[in-house]
């Protein structure tokens, strides 16, 4: 198979011939150009070029390397950096750098230092001798009381201001080499630490392109990030996820960027799930993940119900959104992470009635309808109503009879995706307003019942 059939039979979920190697095909999922300089002795591979394309000094792959070591992916482009990869102009957008060692080139636009004592500066962070990274001076990113509330104003005005100027270069730089790439790509990576809206608006940015998406690094619990609303997005969109940290270790991804040196352990992690001896930091994350329908459950409000009232149930549309149906037909979109109501609770109200039923509410969908069931008590016996819609806050048409006898009751489909009602040899609830088993009257009663001679299906 050559890579781009490997790539995509894999993607696709089909069998593959080996493995695919991604090994460079991402800023991160790389090497530090030192190691990355020993790999290409090791592969036999000559060309002196060597670049480095992010703040963690992590190479570009170049494609003799990728051919060496039979990978399937190349990095196209990054946004951690300004100077293009590939093509015939790229050339003039790097620089030499002489650095631990060996010959590097960096983009045109970073600018280092070396001191006399070794170290090396890169902008505002330093690698000094014997390090491999550039990171923040001793003391820097934690105010010590040095200045003014003023002065501080004045560093902070003017760091943000070369901080935009340069995003506003990189972007308008970027723009017809991110078009490119996407041209170019099989497949569509990105990173992406923040909410759930904003996970759902990046990967509706990138899935219109119509290409298999994955997002490479995510989850950032002080930025918004959380496993019960983003793993199903991710899941219903079907968009493959990587989560960069798991165990708490080395790279200290339990803090958030920016945390000083000697910064005890945060009460909220940013990033990991595990601790060193395997057990997990929030259990309650690690029983979502798993999904067992066993539990163990979460209680949303411990304080109390989500309403004074009874006969509960959730109804799931098919945009994903769940709504929490209660009593005589009330109903409330639940939160996005399902930690409590959206709204308050509106009643659903039939044409030719104040209401469906007076408890039992039950709410489902079939041939594009919304079909809202109450219970309902006429001549002494214990009925299930119906009434319909297109839309699920209506307006509903006129409720009828849809059980005889079935009271409160809930509805399933069956192994034919089918829907019956839970309780066995009763009327098909499901039919139209203009031909429903059985019309009812009145805000409770129903007169001169004539059960129906054939069912309606």
């Amino acid at each position: 198979m050559t890579p781009r059939q490997r790539m995509q039979a894999f993607f696709d979920g089909k069998p593959v011939d080996r493995i695919p190697n991604g090994l460079g095909a991402c800023e991160t999922a790389g090497l530090h150009n030192v190691a990355y300089h020993k790999l290409k002795r090791v592969l036999g591979v000559d060309d002196p070029g060597n670049r480095v394309c992010t703040f963690m000094n992590n190479a570009i792959f170049e494609p003799a390397v990728i051919t060496a070591m039979e990978g399937d992916m190349i990095l196209l482009g990054s946004r951690m950096c300004p100077s293009r990869f590939w093509g015939p102009q790229a050339a003039k957008e790097w620089k030499p750098l002489h650095i631990w060692d060996i010959d590097l080139q960096v983009a045109k636009d970073w600018q280092f230092r070396h001191d006399p004592d070794g170290s090396w500066w890169w902008g505002g962070n330093v690698c000094r001798p014997g390090s491999f990274y550039f990171d923040p001076p001793a003391g820097h990113g934690v105010c010590r009381g040095r200045r003014t509330g003023a002065a501080h104003t004045m560093v902070a005005r003017e760091r943000a201001g070369m901080v935009r100027q340069a995003a506003v270069a990189v972007r308008v730089q970027l723009r017809a080499q991110h078009d490119r790439q996407i041209e170019l790509s099989d497949i569509v990576s990105f990173h992406f630490y923040g909410d759930y809206a904003g996970m759902k608006s990046r990967i509706a940015e990138f899935k219109k392109f119509g290409r298999p998406v994955v997002c490479t690094e995510w989850m950032a619990r002080t930025l918004g990030g959380k496993w019960d609303t983003d793993l199903p997005l991710l899941k219903e969109a079907g968009v493959g996820c990587c989560n960069w940290g798991l165990v708490l270790g080395r790279t200290q991804t339990c803090y958030p960027w920016g945390s000083p040196k000697d910064t005890p352990e945060p009460a909220v992690w940013f990033h990991d799930l595990l601790r060193r001896d395997g057990s997990p930091k929030n259990p309650d994350e690690i029983a979502f993940i798993r999904g067992k329908a066993e539990g163990p459950y979460v209680d949303i409000k411990p304080d109390g119900p989500l309403t004074a009232e009874i006969d509960a149930s959730l109804f799931r549309d098919d945009d994903g959104k769940v709504y929490f149906v209660h009593q005589n037909g009330k109903i409330a979109r639940m939160k996005d992470d399902m930690t409590g109501l959206a709204g308050e609770p509106t009643l659903l109200t039939p044409a030719n009635a104040g209401q469906v039923g007076f408890e039992g509410a039950f709410l489902f969908k079939a041939n594009n309808r919304y079909y809202l069931s109450c219970a309902e008590f006429v001549d002494d016996r214990y009925h299930c109503c119906v009434a319909s819609s297109k839309e699920v806050y209506g307006p509903y048409g006129d409720r009828y009879l849809a059980v005889p006898h079935g009271g409160h009751n809930m509805f399933f489909k069956d192994a034919a995706d089918g829907f019956t009602g839970e309780k066995k040899n009763i009327q098909h609830p499901i039919s139209n307003t203009e031909h429903p088993i059985m019309k009812c009257s009145g805000s409770r009663g129903i007169s001169n019942i004539q059960y129906p001679t054939r069912n309606i299906q």
